[in-house]
């Protein structure tokens, strides 16, 4: 047999083993054929009835929205345990501020959001994290708290702000209370907004940012002592503000000692001005100087303390006009 006999007869049996494509009116028998199957036609009148009759059926069964196991009260809502220094009633004033019903039905689709905005409104919520509902009726909060880091003292006097400089509700702060945390001084402004708010103020801000480090972590133990306490710090003294549209990193803060010495700290934390020191850099400088001489208002102050040098600590008397600038 020559070669091209044998091409030949090779595609003739490729053509002959492909199925033949259906024919017109065969599509339409197999459309017809799939569309009719009792699958298929259960399937339709199924959503039919979703669509049409289920909402119209709904119209006559009863009411549960209203039944006692259905609804919640303050009660029983569960939120995660909140520190020590947030209000025993923040479930309580959270509705109350919200001007929601006494209670909710938990079968209300919009019940959910309600709780969550309610508690988003409260000045010591930070953030509403997840709020589920379940039967018999219950609803649980995950909430992030607000922490006070320091108290802004003014002449009407200490207002307690967040390390965001959030303004956060001064009647949960007894004088005993509001006497433990850092005082940012020098502040000429008051706040823009209601509590749960920004102060409004880039002195207040950073005076805030200053003032979290100085305390402990939430993670350690309640007993560590803090630096505000160990430096024998007064206050934090804010510079004086020059103008509306200011930036924290601009602005050099000062420590005030019990004794009367002033600590120049320089800039907030998480600022990137070229040649500032880092946070923990100007903590061992002041740790430095207390270990050498026993304090910061020692051997002969009060002093000004400047720690912002690369290579040593500055130091100036302040009872004498200044007399000239030791080194150490």
């Amino acid at each position: 047999m020559s070669p091209g006999k044998s091409k030949k007869k090779s595609r003739t049996a490729k053509r002959e083993s492909q199925p033949n494509p259906p024919k017109k009116g065969e599509r339409g028998n197999l459309l017809t054929r799939l569309l009719f199957r009792p699958q298929f036609l259960v399937a339709v009148v199924a959503a039919i009835a979703l669509t049409f009759v289920v909402p119209y059926a709904m119209e006559y069964l009863p009411d549960l929205s209203g039944r006692d196991e259905y609804r919640v009260t303050a009660d029983q809502i569960v939120i995660n345990e909140p520190p020590h220094w947030v209000s025993r009633k923040v479930v309580q004033e959270a509705m109350k501020r919200s001007g929601l019903a006494d209670s909710l039905s938990v079968l209300d689709s919009d019940s959910a959001e309600q709780i969550a905005q309610a508690f988003r409104d409260h000045p010591w919520i930070s953030k509403v994290v997840s709020v589920s509902k379940s039967y018999p009726a219950k609803i649980e909060v995950e909430l992030e708290y607000r922490r006070p880091v320091a108290m802004v003292r003014l002449k009407q006097g200490l207002y307690p702000v967040d390390a965001n400089g959030v303004l956060l509700p001064s009647a949960d702060f007894p004088i005993s209370e509001a006497e433990r945390y850092p005082v940012i001084a020098n502040i000429t402004s008051t706040p823009e907004g209601p509590e749960g708010t920004r102060w409004g103020d880039v002195c207040v801000t950073g005076g805030a940012r200053i003032a979290e480090i100085m305390l402990p972590q939430p993670a350690e133990d309640e007993e560590t002592q803090d630096l505000w306490t160990e430096f024998k710090i007064s206050e934090i003294r804010a510079p004086k503000r020059q103008a509306a549209d200011e930036y924290v990193e601009d602005l050099t803060f000062e420590f005030v000692t019990d004794g009367g010495s002033r600590i120049i700290w320089g800039r907030a934390p998480g600022s990137s001005h070229p040649g500032e020191l880092e946070t923990e850099q100007k903590i061992g400088r002041i740790r430095e100087y207390i270990a050498t001489y026993g304090g910061l208002d020692e051997p002969d102050g009060p002093y000004e303390l400047d720690i912002r040098h690369w290579q040593h600590i500055s130091r100036i008397p302040l009872t004498a006009e200044r007399q000239g600038r030791d080194r150490f």
